[in-house]
């Protein structure tokens, strides 16, 4: 185990972190709660907030995959328009959502602490998860604005920061602030990339895959494209919150460095 962990050998302990971390079940795990939580939040939030161009999640959606034809037709056939969205919001059905995200939230805590084999939180991190879910709507509202950038490698640039950022607060959030982020800062470029990698396949898989699925499973076929992508996200995050665990390790053990202080478990 210990000439895994030792500088050289990186691929190894990478691998070896995985396999500690239940790789493919975390994965699948994450990517399944993602679509019974993130989904239902973007469309309601697309509902209830008053947006300039007044577009529900099933138009941003279609637009952004320029989805044309049954597909297009079946995507707002599955997506509630935000009228119907918001006259249905109720005071249960919110609260079964923030139940629901603060769920995801543990998962992701759960992820990122076996990653980095800090000890777990439990209950003791809830104001932590409200912080994080709290934080979501900054997110979904810059999000639009870099996608907007005209050029597509400032656009790709944009998206990479803003990832950054955003996979960098995730994790010092959720871990409780037992990390610093100068250390979580390896993990949020290895996610960075990941996701803006799989932003760029998805803009030319997934309308392929939506297209195929609601011609041949109708509107059911729409809620297995849509999770089998998350599932992808599930997989690119877990595989770089190990890659992240894994490169502060090396960086810990070269002479010199002064890495260790701040982690506590």
């Amino acid at each position: 185990m210990r000439m895994l962990l030792a500088p050289g050998k990186p691929l190894a302990a990478w691998l070896e972190r995985l396999a500690s971390m239940q790789f493919v079940d975390r994965s699948v795990g994450i990517g399944a709660q993602a679509f019974t939580t993130l989904i239902p939040l973007m469309i309601v939030y697309s509902a209830v907030v008053p947006l300039a161009d007044a577009r529900g999640f099933a138009d941003r959606l279609v637009h952004y995959l320029k989805l044309t034809g049954a597909a297009a037709a079946t995507v707002h056939q599955a997506i509630a328009p935000p009228s119907t969205v918001a006259e249905g919001v109720s005071v249960l059905g919110f609260v079964l959502l923030v139940a629901s995200a603060l769920s995801f939230a543990r998962a992701l805590q759960r992820m990122y602490e076996t990653a980095y084999r800090l000890s777990a939180m439990g209950i003791r991190g809830t104001p932590w998860h409200l912080l994080w879910l709290a934080l979501i709507p900054a997110y979904l509202t810059l999000r639009p604005v870099i996608a907007s950038l005209s050029g597509g490698l400032w656009r790709v640039l944009g998206s990479m920061a803003l990832a950054a950022v955003a996979w960098l607060v995730t994790p010092y959030i959720l871990l409780g602030r037992r990390i610093s982020g100068r250390r979580l800062a390896p993990g949020a470029l290895f996610t960075a990339v990941g996701m803006t990698g799989l932003g760029i396949a998805t803009v030319i898989y997934l309308p392929h895959s939506l297209t195929a699925s609601a011609r041949n499973f109708g509107t059911i076929g729409i809620a297995f494209a849509i999770l089998s992508w998350l599932v992808g996200g599930g997989f690119v995050l877990t595989g770089s919150a190990a890659a992240g665990a894994i490169a502060l390790e090396q960086l810990d053990a070269k002479p010199g460095r002064m890495l260790r202080p701040r982690q506590r478990s």
